[in-house]
């Protein structure tokens, strides 16, 4: 059962975000604590980012000018977000983050400048500083918790980057990749991880990473861009009733 949900969960990670949603409360049934079900979730991910990563690449989608300071970014924040997220009230927090992504979907539909790429990886240097803000408290809370932190790169940094979507797909899955790293090594570092759920559902989540990668490659932009509103908007909901 782990396998086939986790492997549902890479694709959904791979295309938007959310999957850390689907896989939790089911670690939780299996018997596995919840801050340690979140680091061998956090453990998972790392290994589907890659995985999907690997794809995109691949197929020549990543810019990584521009993505490389937004995952150190991403990265510096995961470090400080996965040191709180035992001093936080996690409910509280899931609900408003939960309004933040339904009120930022609309973002999605304002086309960014666009623009040559210049030396940072982006049109302009603004856009750039943008962006690496926009990164930087992703990565605080992706660290913490973790769950839609995909969505939410998709649905605020692609207007800041002025970027499509498909452009962004690959940035931030790095970026989850630099999040999922430094949670994960924390979460090790403290004995978090179940190892006995480990492996199927890093296997599932492989696997559905590389499906989502390629089924993102072949939707395009106009599919990728609703694809995320939607799969936002149901994560929103689900983190403001506290379901997540």
């Amino acid at each position: 059962m782990i396998l086939a949900v986790s492997t549902g969960a890479g694709v959904i990670n791979s295309l938007v975000g959310g999957g850390t949603t689907i896989v939790l409360p089911l670690l939780v049934f299996c018997g596995v604590p919840p801050l340690v079900a979140n680091g061998t979730n956090r453990l998972a991910v790392a290994c589907q980012s890659l995985a999907a990563l690997a794809s995109l690449r691949s197929a020549g989608a990543l810019r990584w000018r521009a993505a490389l300071p937004l995952a150190a970014a991403a990265l510096a924040g995961g470090i400080v977000g996965s040191l709180f997220a035992k001093a936080i009230d996690e409910e509280r927090f899931q609900s408003v983050m939960g309004w933040i992504l339904l009120g930022g979907i609309p973002l999605l539909f304002v086309r960014g400048a666009g623009g040559r790429p210049g030396a940072t990886g982006f049109a302009t240097y603004g856009r750039f500083l943008l962006a690496l803000g926009g990164a930087l408290l992703c990565g605080v809370y992706g660290g913490f918790l973790g769950a839609g932190v995909g969505a939410l790169i998709m649905i605020f940094l692609t207007p800041l980057a002025g970027m499509t979507p498909l452009e962004m797909l690959p940035v931030k899955i790095l970026m989850v990749l630099a999040m999922s790293v430094s949670a994960a090594a924390v979460f090790l570092s403290s004995g978090l991880v179940d190892w006995r759920t480990a492996a199927p559902l890093i296997a599932g989540n492989v696997l559905g990473g590389v499906i989502g990668a390629r089924v993102a490659l072949a939707a395009g932009d106009r599919l990728l861009r609703i694809a995320t509103a939607a799969i936002g908007a149901a994560l929103a909901v689900l983190l403001i009733l506290e379901i997540a």
